[in-house]
């Protein structure tokens, strides 16, 4: 992350990048990430992209995708990956 950063810039793709950024410099080694509401979102993608950094994850009140079948949904979010 760096911190010359404006707020305009901060998007999904750079806040997924920090948060591996963290796991790495601190060496976390697998981590359980936990999400709510956006947050929640912003987690699944994070298992989905590095899948090797988790040994878990928690979300919480997530928005629900009307476009979707929330059963499928469910499946998809809680598949191991």
């Amino acid at each position: 992350m760096k911190p010359a950063t404006r707020f305009y810039q901060v998007t999904a793709r750079l806040m997924l990048n920090d948060i591996e950024f963290i796991r790495e410099k601190y060496e976390l080694g697998k981590i359980i990430i936990f999400g709510h509401s956006w947050g929640g979102d912003l987690a699944a993608h994070y298992v989905d992209k590095y899948p090797k950094s988790v040994w878990g994850y928690i979300i919480a009140s997530t928005a629900h995708h009307y476009k979707n079948n929330s059963l499928v949904l469910m499946v998809y979010l809680l598949s191991p990956r």
